[in-house]
């Protein structure tokens, strides 16, 4: 508030003119404070007065002008008169009193001061001319000094106007709560002064509308309520150009629908002649969504192409697809969208107008909910699309093994791996028995390849399982998932088993004598088609035609020799089968002629079924397959069949001898073998120093021994029942003295145990130790006896058949050449017919005797026996030819027989040769195991070195010591150039005496450290002793050089020997390890192919979702089928 002028400067008492200036303040303050209180009871008594007047008059529009002026121009001067004039003296805008009159108004209030004040400030005025002024004025100022001049203001009668303000308020609130109306419609009135106001309607019309905002191109409902006790029976909504009646509704509601609404509009509602209005609907535009893109980036392992999809919101994807949005609006403020599932709300950044974007990785499925907005409403119609995630399926694999129960070799592993968008990996996980973790072996695959199949076989060889051991394996597939990780699915845990040797033996045994089973049941059945034959060769003789059961004979004889056909080949390959068990198991190929033997057989097996024969049968099909068959034809057709089965049937006997023989074989090497394993171990065992400490182990080791030589026993008696199962039994040795001494000392040794003789114990030891190697060799010189005598007997049978078949030979040939000169009237005919006669005897004794011979001689092929009997049955033919006087098919059948005669002759001169071959190889090796005739030069250096120790001890001297001496020097120098001829066979040592090329960095770095080269180094000590025994040094560091040559030499043969199987061996498991699939897993195999390839051809326009139920509808139909 700006200070308040003085009329003139202060000259006299400042403290006076402050106070005087304070008492000036308050005089217009309480001026205005009751111009206040009496313009709020003017203004709001002429506005109850007004109002009042106007509702009980409702003057016309000229009444409520005046009136409203009328209001204006009074509180305009009360507002001017009461409180603005004192506002513009207090603010000092204005004029006020003077400090005279002032001064008067405070001496009227003070009885003291009365003119004193007034005195003292016209003093003030002549103080500067008057000094007596000035010494008046010095005296009153302390006058004044504690008088306070704006108390002599009276604010308190301002009390008296209070009432006269709160009366109309009050007044007001009692109307406003009586009767709201009275104020609300006259001062609508008034103010609206120049409207003209309609009379009001007995009842009251209510919007029901909660605004009157409408949308673009949508429907608007107005909704009006009429309130009363009269209510009208029609209402109308009048616009500018149209009246229209309003849909009643009970309960006084009235309604109306503006269609399609455009634009604003204005309305007026009519009642019983009377409007009300106007009312006014505002038109707004709702948000709308006039187009989206969705882009989509899909996870690069799936290797589905990025795609750009317009305004289709509904999505199916791969888990991990990232999807951008890109709205285009209208009208729309904000966007966000909603995802129930997660109950997420995103809203989406603006990048232009009207242009909404958000990117989101899908990885669940659910629906989403695009919300638009506005300052006036949000979109109307719910935008709800579905996003299906398609989750990364874990993979799936199908598995089918093929174990080989015959060698255990391998285990064939196949089957589908299938995944929805590729494979990783293949791992098969192992464990044998007795280890802790699984080792992992990767399985070729085609990598990221979604549906393939699979195939692996698996060499159990590498794992060196032992007899009895488990290996327990599964496989492992994983899938390319990038989002989540690989996933992995794996197939049950399976075990494969290697059988104990006792299984082993006892599968060889069993599959032995099942192969024996069915070379007999086929024999019966060669038997039972040939006999079949001769009845349908008696049946249809002497016919013209062929009647239905005929044909139905012969159809039958066919069917029945396919049976016969593929009983046999069963027989080849379960032959086969055993075979390979034997040689896996039981070391067969380390005996050559037995080995030789079984080849020998297997092929006399491969061999049975013939395609001649075959194709006899084909042309027989073919006859029968025409409508008039010439029974000729048939009958001769059945005569070469009858031949062929003939000679099946022989072959078969033969096979079925030839094989007990192997049986034979067989048995006898496996006891030779147990016995010389067993005398090994009770020599080794012998040599253990007994003690207190080791005693009961020894013992223990003992009975292992013990019961596995009681188990020979029923081997030997095997062996004799097999011999005796044979047409020509071998002579078997007598092993009793040694079998019944090696028990007693059994029981010898157990003795001593129980009473602790330890050097009673151990000489039962050595004692049994030499009893069981007697009795291996008895059974090798058994085995070597009976090879050689079968050789020489069946050398002579060879000699003796071959001699005949010779003379036959000739006979045949003078008589073709005697039947071309005579004439069949001649009596010389009926001489010659004899001779044919005398031929085809004599051809039988040679037919029995090569056929009895082919059942103990592997070596003759079953090329003998078919041309044997191509032999008779041509001898045969030509005596029948010559009865009938046919002379000229009689000698051509003649001609035929000769061929073969001289065909065979020349065959068992071939095996003769062969056989003498193998005469001469096992002349002086009585070891059916060692190779060649020579004895080994190990056995040759032992007995040289006893006789050294021999000589050493004999205390011999002079002349008859230096013989002996010389006698052993040159053995020795024999031993060495053997010795160093068989290293330059071998390649070890060149004329020099340098290592070969061949020589390997091993023996190089060996004979460096002073090994050298085995043969060479050996040749060095041997000559060395040479050296010793020409100049009589007969030393202990000569015998012990003699002692280490003896162990090199049986090192290096070891090793050799060793060596040479070790090749052998790799060789048959490197064909062994060739891709083995047996037909029904080929078979599996393929089908599950074909289906992969069906599935393969869903098309390639079909969705993701879409492929994989095409692919589960297939797969449930394949699974059907398997069930079926």
């Amino acid at each position: 508030m700006s200070e308040i002028q003085y009329d003139k400067q202060y000259k006299g008492d400042k403290d006076v003119h402050k106070k005087i200036q304070k008492f000036k303040k308050r005089y217009y303050a309480n001026f205005l404070i009751k111009g206040s209180l009496l313009f709020t009871a003017l203004v709001l008594s002429l506005y109850v007065f007004f109002n009042l007047i106007e509702h009980i008059a409702e003057f016309n529009r000229y009444g409520r002008t005046f009136i409203f002026y009328l209001f204006v121009i009074l509180s305009a001067g009360a507002l001017i008169y009461w409180v603005i004039n004192p506002l513009l003296y207090l603010l000092g805008i204005r004029k006020t009193i003077s400090d005279e009159e002032a001064a008067q108004k405070i001496g009227n209030y003070f009885p003291g001061i009365s003119d004193k004040l007034l005195n003292l400030l016209q003093l003030e005025n002549i103080a500067d001319k008057n000094d007596l002024a000035k010494a008046a004025i010095e005296n009153g100022k302390n006058t004044f000094k504690n008088q306070h001049f704006e108390e002599a203001v009276e604010t308190k009668k301002n009390k008296r106007y209070v009432p006269y303000a709160i009366l109309p308020v009050f007044l007001i609130a009692l109307i406003v709560v009586i009767s709201p109306s009275l104020f609300t419609k006259s001062t609508k009135r008034i103010i609206e002064h120049q409207r003209d106001f309609l009379p009001e309607l007995p009842f009251k019309l209510k919007v029901q509308n909660e605004s009157l905002l409408a949308f673009q191109n949508e429907d608007f409902t107005l909704n009006i309520q009429a309130v009363g006790e009269s209510l009208p029976a029609d209402l109308y909504l009048v616009t500018d150009s149209r009246r229209i009646k309003m849909q009643k509704e009970p309960g006084g509601l009235f309604k109306y629908t503006f269609p399609k609404m455009q634009s604003n509009e204005s309305f007026d509602i009519e009642a019983l002649g009377l409007k009300e209005g106007p009312f006014f609907i505002v038109v707004k535009n709702r948000p709308n969504l006039r187009g989206f893109n969705v882009d989509l980036k899909y996870p690069s392992y799936t290797k589905i192409p990025n795609e750009q999809i317009a305004n289709l919101g509904n999505l199916t994807v791969p888990e991990g697809t990232e999807a951008s949005w890109i709205f285009n609006t209208l009208d729309a403020d904000s966007l966000s969208m909603f995802f129930p599932t997660t109950e997420e709300i995103e809203s989406l950044e603006s990048k232009d107008k009207n242009l909404f974007s958000h990117t989101r990785v899908l990885t669940e499925s659910g629906p989403y909910e695009i919300k638009l907005s506005n300052e006036f409403s949000p979109n109307i119609d719910q935008i709800i699309y579905q996003i299906d995630v398609i989750k990364d399926q874990y993979p799936k694999i199908t598995f089918e093994q093929f174990k080989d129960t015959t060698l255990y070799k391998y285990i064939i592993f196949g089957g589908n791996l299938t995944d929805d968008y590729g494979i990783s990996s293949l791992n098969l996980y192992y464990k044998k028995e007795g280890e802790k973790k699984y080792k992992r072996q990767a399985v070729s695959i085609a990598k990221n390849k979604a549906q393939q199949g699979y195939y692996y076989q698996w060499p159990l060889d590498s794992l060196k399982l032992t007899p009895g051991q488990n290996v327990s394996y599964y496989l492992q597939v994983a899938d390319n998932d990038q989002v989540n990780g690989a996933k992995t699915a794996k197939t049950a845990t399976f075990s494969f088993k290697t059988p104990e040797k006792s299984e082993i033996k006892e599968s060889i045994a069993q599959s032995s004598s099942n192969n024996q089973k069915d070379i007999e049941k086929s024999i019966r059945e060669a038997k039972e088609v040939r006999d079949n034959i001769k009845n349908i060769e008696n049946r249809i003789k002497g016919k013209k035609y062929l009647d239905w059961q005929d044909r139905k004979m012969l159809e039958a004889l066919v069917e029945q020799k396919k049976e016969l056909d593929k009983e046999l080949e069963e027989l080849q390959k379960q032959h086969k089968e055993e075979l390979a068990k034997r040689s896996h198991f039981d070391e067969m190929d380390k005996n050559d002629k037995i080995a030789e033997k079984a080849k020998e057989l297997q092929k006399l097996m491969s061999e049975v079924l013939d395609e001649e024969t075959k194709e006899l049968y084909r042309e027989l099909q073919k006859l029968l397959e025409e409508k008039q068959s010439d029974v000729n034809d048939i009958n001769d057709k059945l005569d070469e069949i009858s031949s062929k089965e003939q000679n099946l049937e022989q072959e078969l006997e033969r096979t079925l001898e030839l094989f007990k023989r192997m049986k034979f074989d067989f048995k006898a090497e496996e006891i030779s073998n147990k016995l010389e394993e067993l005398q090994k171990r009770e020599e080794e065992l012998s040599n253990e120093k007994i003690t207190g400490k080791n005693f009961d182990e020894i013992a223990e080791k003992q009975k292992d021994i013990d019961k596995e030589f009681d188990d020979l026993e029923k081997e030997f008696k095997e062996l004799s029942e097999l011999n005796q199962d044979m047409k020509n039994p071998e002579a078997m040795p007598n092993t009793s003295e040694e079998r019944n001494n090696i028990q007693n000392e059994q029981g010898n040794f157990q003795n001593a145990h129980e009473q602790n003789k330890k050097k009673q114990a151990n000489e039962s030891q050595k004692q049994m130790s030499k009893e069981m190697q007697k009795l291996a060799q008895k059974m090798r010189d058994m085995q070597a006896s009976s090879e050689m005598t079968s050789l020489n007997e069946n050398l002579d049978n060879l000699r003796f058949i071959q001699s005949n078949l010779i003379k036959i030979s000739f006979d045949q040939e003078d008589l073709i050449k005697e039947f071309r000169k005579v004439n069949q009237s001649d009596p010389k005919f009926v001489e010659l017919s004899q001779g044919q006669l005398k031929i085809k005897d004599d051809s039988k004794i040679i037919n029995d005797s090569l056929i009895a011979l082919s059942q103990r001689v592997f070596q003759l092929s079953s090329f003998v026996t078919r041309e044997l009997n191509d032999m008779n049955t041509n001898i045969d033919n030509a005596t029948i030819k010559v009865k009938e006087r046919k002379v000229a098919e009689a000698m051509a059948k003649q001609q035929f027989a000769m061929t073969s005669m001289n065909n065979l002759a020349l065959m068992l001169d071939q095996v003769m040769t062969q056989m003498q071959q193998q005469m001469q190889n096992a002349m002086g090796n009585s070891d059916p195991k060692q190779k060649g005739g020579k004895p080994k030069l190990s056995d040759l250096q032992k007995q040289l070195n006893e006789k050294i120790k021999n000589l050493k001890k004999s205390g011999k001297k002079g002349r008859q010591l230096s013989e002996e001496l010389s006698k052993l020097a040159s053995e020795q120098e024999k031993i060495r150039r053997a010795l160093e001829q068989d290293g330059d066979k071998k390649g070890k040592i060149d004329p020099n005496g340098k290592p070969s090329e061949g020589e390997g960095e091993g023996e190089k770095e060996g004979k460096e450290n002073g090994g050298g080269n085995p043969y060479k180094k050996l040749a060095e000590n041997m000559e060395n002793t040479e050296i010793d025994l020409v100049n009589k040094r007969l030393t202990q560091e000569m015998i012990n050089r003699q002692e280490d040559i003896l162990t090199k030499m049986l090192e290096a043969e070891n090793a050799e020997r060793e060596d040479e199987y070790e090749k052998e061996r790799e060789a048959e498991q490197a064909s062994s390890y060739e891709q083995v699939m047996p037909k029904a897993f080929e078979e599996y195999i393929k089908l599950k192919e074909k289906e992969l390839e069906r599935l393969k051809t869903v098309p390639l326009r079909f969705n993701k979702y879409y492929k994989e139920e095409v692919n589960r509808y297939f797969n449930n139909k394949n699974k059907q089928k398997d069930n079926n």
